[in-house]
């Protein structure tokens, strides 16, 4: 009867520790329920075994027993824990990957939208007048169709013109014999064929232009430009027919981004194009001046190198010339050279109005100073002697005049320079009143 209500108890601790284990979804204490139950099992079949046996010296393998049971228990519920927490972290994983999954699919789904929309915009701008396609490649080139449609009507309504008013003109004028009444609607409707028939030629004429201008279009491409040698060539004109074709393109707006450059040898049809054409201009002009610049100075570092050499020759046969009348005149003349050689190292632009003193009058003057040194040196001169010694002096006088009117040309542009700005201050200072005030100050 004990051993029924032990189970019946251990029973209804279970049932109620599962009840609390299903509800709450912690099943620790259904454990620690068994684990209790196992215990009494064990506690009551050790008393009966006491009391069968008469031996009390279990109570040490019972306390043994126990602790081995509890120490399963506590491992049992450690290996729970690690068992949920290996379930959420594998939960966690599959959300992880199917929000991966989801992303990924809507991205597709955006892409083959986007890509629709896409080539939806393509088709529309294929279907375009204005678009430029180049083996089934929509082009990026800015383009108007200018008229096409008025082309179309024109060639139409022209040719429906042409027709009709071109059969009543045959008309009256199969009559206009028999009736002179029908002069007047036989007049009429000949103008109005003629001018039936300048509709078609217009219509026909825009048409052929707006043809070309698509074919110039494609001939440049994708890279935007092309050069009018090319375009001649591809369209069958000359280089100055495609030229002023161009120009009148660009005038009436076909290529609202187009450019032609100031030579005439290539067709832009983009700002981007023009301006990386123009960048390069203005670099190879740059560069283009600096070796002009590089050449001028080298240029200018021999005229004065060449002339200082002159100014140092003439010097040393200044000093070999014992007479002091053509010495001076040589010391004017070595002076009016430095000054001259020194203003245009200052002043390169000046060297132009060198050259001839470079040329033909430096080396014709230093001959006649070399002439004059040697001359000297006879003991006993001549009259012939004598005679080109005094040319040679008087030819000096004349050297050293013409040398300082080319020492003056030298300071001109400089001269008027100052001479306009003195003007122009003047005038400024008379207008606002101060240089009155200035004299009447001085005064």
């Amino acid at each position: 009867m004990a051993d029924n209500q032990l189970l019946n108890e251990i029973g209804d601790e279970i049932k109620d520790a599962l009840k609390v284990g299903l509800t709450k979804g912690d099943f620790s204490a259904l454990n620690e329920a068994i684990l209790g139950s196992v215990n009494k099992v064990i506690d009551e079949a050790t008393d009966q075994l006491e009391k069968s046996t008469g031996y009390y010296g279990g109570p040490v393998n019972v306390s043994t027993h126990k602790y081995s049971t509890y120490s399963n228990g506590a491992a049992t519920r450690a290996k729970q824990k690690q068992l949920e927490k290996e379930r959420e972290e594998r939960l966690k994983r599959d959300r992880e990957r199917i929000r991966k999954e989801r992303q990924k699919a809507e991205e597709k789904r955006a892409d083959r939208a986007r890509a629709r929309r896409e080539e939806a915009v393509l088709r529309r701008k294929m279907s375009s007048p204005n678009a430029i396609i180049l083996n089934g490649k929509l082009l990026p080139t800015r383009f108007k169709a200018i008229g096409e449609t008025g082309n179309v009507l024109s060639i139409v309504f022209g040719c429906v013109g042409v027709a009709l008013f071109g059969m009543l003109t045959f008309a009256f004028g199969l009559i206009l014999g028999d009736d002179p009444g029908n002069a007047v609607p036989f007049s009429l409707f000949s103008l109005l064929t003629v001018l039936s028939g300048f509709f078609i030629g217009f219509g026909v004429s825009a048409r052929s232009t707006l043809e070309r201008a698509k074919k110039y279009a494609r001939i440049c491409g994708e890279k935007m430009y092309a050069r009018i040698s090319q375009l001649a060539s591809a369209s069958g004109l000359s280089e100055s027919g495609v030229r002023r074709d161009i120009k009148k393109m660009l005038k009436k707006g076909f290529f609202p981004e187009g450019y032609m450059d100031e030579e005439g040898t290539t067709l832009m049809l983009s700002d981007s194009v023009y301006k990386d054409y123009m960048s390069m201009k203005d670099s190879q002009k740059a560069h283009e001046e600096e070796e002009l610049t590089r050449e001028a100075k080298s240029e200018l570092d021999q005229m004065v190198e060449e002339g200082m050499a002159a100014v140092d020759k003439l010097h040393k046969l200044n000093d070999d010339i014992p007479g002091e009348v053509i010495s001076r005149k040589l010391y004017v003349l070595e002076d009016l050279l430095k000054q001259m050689f020194s203003r245009v190292r200052e002043h390169p632009e000046q060297m132009n109005r060198m050259h001839k003193l470079m040329d033909y009058y430096l080396p014709t003057m230093l001959k006649l100073v070399e002439a004059y040194a040697e001359y000297d040196k006879v003991s006993v001169p001549g009259p012939e002697i004598l005679q080109a010694k005094s040319e040679i002096e008087n030819t000096l006088d004349t050297i050293n005049e013409a040398f300082t009117q080319l020492l003056n040309n030298l300071f001109q542009d400089s001269v008027w320079d100052v001479t306009s700005d003195a003007k122009v201050l003047t005038t400024m200072l008379t207008q606002e009143g101060l240089a009155q005030e200035a004299a009447l100050k001085t005064q």
